[in-house]
């Protein structure tokens, strides 16, 4: 079981898969990690520090074994957690990280330290992380849990916990990243600064969000969106039997928020069975633009935003907006919202002409109003035989 919950009283993150890692070519170097210690010396021992900066280098470092620059596999081998005292250095090469179990093997950054930085001069390497917790994350503008640049980046069977950005995405954070988050638990991470996204923040690229639970995360400052996540400036996005529930904005999009600026690329968005509920937005009711409990979309001058809601539930929300509260859906500026059938929206307000109440309508979806919004009727979020915590209807 997992039960990594130090100092934030976080409800247990509980067991996971235990996946093998997939095969990688021949050519790459296995670099063992065989001590917990954070530390960069002579000692019979390969820390994970060190084992960075062997892959990086393609040469040895102190204990730990050479890379080779083709795809180096740094294996976690010892259980329990590592206690950051400083920064970890960046992955300079494509690599994998691999641990025990996200219950297992946890990366700790004690409240003042980033854990994996992925070459963020550069672009185009490829990036593997696997069952494994990152947690306590902190110093860092953006994305201090992992910062995934512009890479491809595949994550499966991992937790992100009580992270802290200062400017966007509290655990994650990309800029033309292709990511993959696959049976991922993101919860209790937060942004202080204007921008957003407590979990993730995504800035072109593709974001897909598969089998994986978005929750308690939050944005802290009045004018921050994205409670969960946050997507902007082109970015193509999957979420697919995925729940975000829980999180919460000061600003727009208690749990998400999608926008496509003038400057950027069309969104396009594709939500499949999945469950938005429970999250909030505009907490403190300071504004009247600030709407969309569940997901507030918008289009800018020139692009727009297409959003594709097929067997989803996004029902439940709220908005302490003090005119125009939209709980459930909010769409503004240049937005096309299909729905693809059988999908649950609790409040249609704002969002009539897009999802017409009916108990079904013309499209199959059950909507409800401002007047007679739907309950759906859902159990509180906990673990219900698989790896993430869900909402049983």
């Amino acid at each position: 079981m997992f039960q990594y919950a130090r100092r934030t009283g976080l409800p247990a993150l509980a067991c996971f898969i235990a996946l093998g890692p997939a095969a990688l070519p021949a050519t790459a170097a296995n670099i063992p990690v065989t001590t917990l210690a954070d530390a960069d010396a002579v000692d019979g021992e390969c820390s994970l520090r060190e084992a960075i900066q062997a892959a990086n280098a393609n040469s040895p470092h102190n204990e730990c074994a050479a890379g080779n620059g083709s795809s180096d596999r740094i294996l976690l081998t010892v259980p329990g957690t590592v206690l950051l005292t400083s920064h970890l250095p960046e992955f300079l090469e494509s690599a994998a990280l691999i641990g025990l179990g996200p219950g297992t093997s946890i990366l700790d950054g004690q409240d003042s330290w980033t854990l994996l930085q992925l070459d963020t001069a550069g672009s185009g390497k490829t990036f593997r992380l696997e069952r494994l917790t990152l947690a306590h994350a902190a110093g860092a503008g953006s994305g201090p849990a992992l910062n995934a640049g512009a890479h491809t980046v595949r994550v499966r069977d991992a937790a992100f916990s009580s992270s802290t950005a200062l400017t966007r995405g509290g655990a994650i954070a990309t800029v033309g990243a292709d990511l993959l988050l696959e049976r991922v638990w993101l919860t209790g991470n937060s942004v202080t600064g204007d921008t957003g996204g407590g979990a993730i923040f995504a800035s072109g690229g593709t974001l897909r969000l598969l089998a994986s639970t978005v929750e308690g995360n939050t944005t802290t400052d009045v004018n921050a969106a994205g409670g969960g996540i946050f997507l902007f400036d082109g970015v193509s996005a999957e979420i697919r039997d995925s729940t975000v529930s829980g999180n919460s904005a000061l600003g727009m999009g208690g749990g998400f928020y999608f926008n496509g600026t003038a400057v950027g690329g069309d969104l396009e968005i594709q939500i499949t069975r999945s469950t938005i509920t429970l999250n909030h937005a505009n907490t403190d009711a300071s504004g009247s633009f600030q709407h969309g409990g569940g997901l507030a979309i918008g289009g800018g001058v020139s692009t727009s935003a297409n959003l594709q809601l097929v067997n989803s539930i996004v029902a439940g929300n709220t908005d302490a907006s003090s005119s125009g509260s939209a709980p459930d859906l909010a769409l503004f500026g240049i937005t096309a919202a299909t729905s693809l059938g059988f999908n649950v929206i609790g409040d249609n307000s704002t969002v009539e002409s897009e999802f017409p109440s009916g108990l079904p309508n013309a499209a199959g979806d059950a909507v409800g109003t401002s007047a007679a919004p739907i309950d759906p009727q859902l159990e509180p979020l906990a673990l219900a035989g698989g790896t993430m915590p869900v909402h049983v209807p």
